[in-house]
């Protein structure tokens, strides 16, 4: 018999946060997840609407939907005011839980808390499978919330890693992240002054500027690395030429600059990118030819992942009897 659902809040997940373990078990279940999906195993799809009323403004919603007859299934809602700035609308990012088989409702979540801890497992899972061997440098580009969710990810993957590099244009900004890094994760962070500085040296490159103009050349990087940009418009257009390009989704990629208007002026083909990172974790692509071989992977977001963290995070409530039980019997 299917248990009453639940209604977990964001505050029920902050034992989850900063937890090594709970990063690794993320990374773990966004593997499982990635697998299912290149074994064709997974359906998924999305609705979006805006508001129209007259002279208000127009809030956003999404609804992403997937699942996983052998894992999960499930909706994330995602609105956003008119500012495009989800925070400020309380209770307006969660996740509806549904049995992977029966569809009953197991629970509605609260995803705020759980989101950086997929961001963090997504950039871990990239570099389970990515980095190059024995890294020791990571550089970052930008200084707020995604950087920070970042690094717990990659650091849980890459246990080389000695020292971060952080570069983002405001020094205030780029200094307090430096020392709040350093304390909270136990690994050198400095704040250095250009972006060529941060990745002249760096093994990984991860690009989380919130700025819309593309924030590195590929000529400061040095071969080898991995690039790692998490924005629409990181990438300068150099990166179309002769680059080895590997995304989450070729959808994905076709959304992105400066790939967009080049798919859409046919002057780039989805045969001109090595291919999608399920084919790397299902084994069917050998990511570098050669350990000089630079690799920029076009890190976005898959809807299963958001429902195969929600579920893993739902077997951890249940098990330490966490959540309110309801009914709609």
């Amino acid at each position: 018999m299917t248990p009453s659902p639940l209604i977990l809040s964001d505050t029920d997940f902050l034992p989850l946060v900063g937890n090594a373990a709970s990063i690794v078990g993320a990374i773990d279940v966004l593997e499982r997840a990635t697998r299912l999906l290149a074994d064709g195993a997974v359906r998924q799809d999305e609705l979006e609407d805006r508001t129209t009323g007259a002279g208000g403004p127009v809030n956003l919603m999404q609804i992403r939907f997937a699942a996983a007859d052998d894992l999960a299934a499930g909706y994330q809602v995602f609105a956003e005011d008119a500012s495009g700035d989800a925070p400020t609308l309380p209770n307006a990012r969660f996740v509806t839980l549904l049995h992977a088989q029966t569809r009953q409702l197991v629970a509605v979540m609260g995803y705020q808390t759980l989101a950086p801890l997929r961001v963090s497992a997504t950039a871990g899972l990239a570099c389970r499978y990515l980095a190059p061997q024995g890294a020791t440098t990571l550089a970052m580009i930008g200084s707020g919330l995604q950087a920070r969710a970042q690094i717990p990810g990659i650091l849980a993957e890459v246990p080389t890693l000695k020292q971060v590099l952080v570069y983002s244009p405001t020094v205030a900004h780029r200094e307090a992240f430096a020392a709040e890094v350093s304390a909270t994760l136990g690994i050198a962070v400095s704040a250095v002054d250009s972006v060529q500085q941060a990745v002249a040296d760096a093994d990984i490159v991860d690009v989380a500027s919130s700025g819309y103009q593309h924030a590195i050349e590929l000529e400061w990087v040095k071969p080898g690395a991995l690039v790692m940009p998490i924005g629409t418009r990181q990438m300068p257009a150099s990166v179309l030429q002769g680059h080895r390009i590997l995304s989450t989704t070729w959808e994905h990629l076709r959304a992105r600059e400066p790939y967009r208007t080049a798919i859409r002026e046919r002057r780039f083909t989805r045969e001109q990118t090595l291919g999608e990172l399920t084919d790397v974790v299902a084994g069917r692509l050998a990511p570098r030819s050669s350990p000089e071989d630079t690799l920029v992977f076009e890190l976005g977001r898959i809807n299963i992942w958001d429902v195969a963290i929600c579920h893993w995070a739902y077997l951890w409530a249940v098990a330490g009897g966490i959540g309110r039980p309801f009914s709609l019997a």
